[in-house]
């Protein structure tokens, strides 16, 4: 009779000692193929493909371990704080996540994109002066966009200045009694225009377009330019380059020093005295680097017989035409006019550009502003014109006189000092028939030139004009 002996967990047969050798064999074979099956069932240590819904132990909330993680123990992990309020950047140590549907509380000391209404002082940076766009206006930008009270021009209907004298764009003027209500009204050329240089762009040379100037004197140039040179010889020209209008500074043989000079009219520069204006332009030099920039205040009104320097800085150019930027802070001073100068020393030779120069209101530099040719011409002429003289008559007997008044095509800064008769080079001839010829009355809106006979018959002065000079 055969023992059949079972194994514990998987009763399994077992070999007894009675049992004939052939039958423990037998059921040794049975156990070993029960057991290769089961072994097969189970799954690996390593890495192990699960099948069907397997279980283990759902471990403790916050546990951060290899453990196995049960969808029990995932949602259990749910945070259940609300949520904070936008603040200083962290990458946060909480083990728990959001839900979903979570939702920030609103950030009160925060404005919303779409129509923010803010409080206190707030700033944006300040837009370009001619930036036309939906950016914010800052004050600066509408301080720098407009010129004071009593310096306006309106597109239409003409100047209005304080209330009381008015000017239409056809050119009729009412005039108050007072000088400065005159004052006023030549100021109305100028109301708008954010450049108090006069002639930035070097396109307005009345006197010509080449000059020399002798040791130690200074000379009138281009229109508004006063150019000097100290201890040589040095020569002045108008020229173009790339289709652009330059000054150009040429030294000279045992030169110490050069200077361009623009001296700017008080009416025009008083409104910005203890504010800070920037000077931009372009420079470029062939010999010298070191470019000193200064700015010169008038002790009285429009008068550089004596003045006081102001502030000055040093800029460095090279022989490529750059553009550059300085700002400066005017004193009370500036209500007596301004100098600005560029000055080298020891210009010995070589030659230095200068073009587009402005100076504005404000610290920040802006778009040069360009002006029309006719306009920049006018502004020119308050300072510097000719008036042209071309008179023909016939004479009944010696000393017979023809007067003539001619208007000038804008008012001058004041009544001007008249040069020397000279033949206009640009009408071609220039001829005379006549005893004497001169300007018998002038005034800083018109003058009355006039031409004597010398005997009976014709008489005449024909293609010569005379140099009014109101310059600073």
């Amino acid at each position: 009779m055969t023992i059949d002996n079972r194994t514990t967990n998987l009763n399994l047969p077992l070999p007894a000692g009675p049992n004939l050798l052939s039958v423990d064999v037998l059921r040794l074979r049975q156990a070993l193929e029960a057991i290769d099956a089961a072994v097969a069932a189970r799954a690996p240590l390593a890495s192990p493909g699960l099948t069907g819904n397997p279980t283990a132990p759902t471990q403790a909330v916050d546990n951060e371990s290899t453990r196995i993680a049960t969808t029990e123990f995932v949602l259990g992990q749910a945070g259940t704080a609300n949520p904070v309020a936008n603040g200083p950047a962290s990458p946060g140590a909480s083990r728990r996540f959001s839900r979903q549907d979570h939702r920030h509380p609103i950030d009160t000391s925060r404005a919303p994109l779409a129509s923010p209404e803010f409080t206190g002082a707030p700033t944006a940076p300040t837009p370009a002066s001619d930036s036309v766009s939906t950016r914010i206006a800052t004050t600066q930008f509408v301080a720098e966009g407009f010129v004071p009270r009593g310096r306006q021009v309106f597109a239409s209907g003409g100047l209005e200045v304080n209330g009381g004298p008015s000017a239409d764009l056809s050119g009729n003027i009412t005039v108050g009694t007072t000088q400065g209500t005159q004052r006023a009204i030549e100021a109305g050329l100028r109301g708008g225009l954010k450049n108090l240089i006069i002639n930035g762009s070097m396109l307005v040379s009345q006197r010509g377009g080449s000059f020399n100037i002798a040791a130690n004197t200074a000379a009138y140039t281009l229109d508004r330019w006063l150019c000097a040179s100290i201890g040589g010889t040095s020569n002045v020209q108008q020229v173009i380059v790339d289709r652009a209008t330059r000054l150009r500074f040429s030294g000279g043989a045992g030169n110490t020093g050069i200077s361009v000079n623009q001296r700017i009219e008080s009416w025009d520069v008083a409104h910005l005295a203890g504010q800070q204006v920037t000077l931009s332009f372009d420079a470029s030099n062939t010999l010298r680097t070191n470019l000193i920039v200064d700015l010169t205040y008038p002790n009285t009104p429009d008068n550089y017989n004596t003045f006081t320097p102001g502030p000055q800085a040093s800029v460095t150019v090279n022989s490529t035409l750059t553009r550059y930027a300085v700002t400066f802070s005017l004193t009370g001073q500036a209500i007596n006019g301004l100098q600005v100068t560029f000055g080298f020393v020891n210009q010995t030779g070589g030659s230095f550009d200068l073009a587009r120069v402005q100076l504005e209101a404000g610290p920040l530099a802006t778009p040069f502003e360009t002006l029309l040719l006719p306009v920049e011409n006018l502004l020119c002429k308050r300072f510097f014109h000719y008036v042209p003289l071309n008179v023909w008559g016939i004479a009944q007997g010696a000393s017979q006189v023809i007067e003539v008044g001619i208007p000038y095509p804008t008012r001058m800064r004041t009544v001007p000092a008249i040069g020397a008769l000279q033949a206009d080079p640009e009408t071609g001839v220039a001829a005379l028939n006549n005893a004497a010829q001169s300007i018998s009355r002038i005034t800083s809106e018109w003058a009355a030139p006039f031409v004597q006979a010398a005997g009976p018959g014709q008489f005449y002065v024909l293609g010569y004009r005379y140099p009014l000079d109101a310059e600073l």
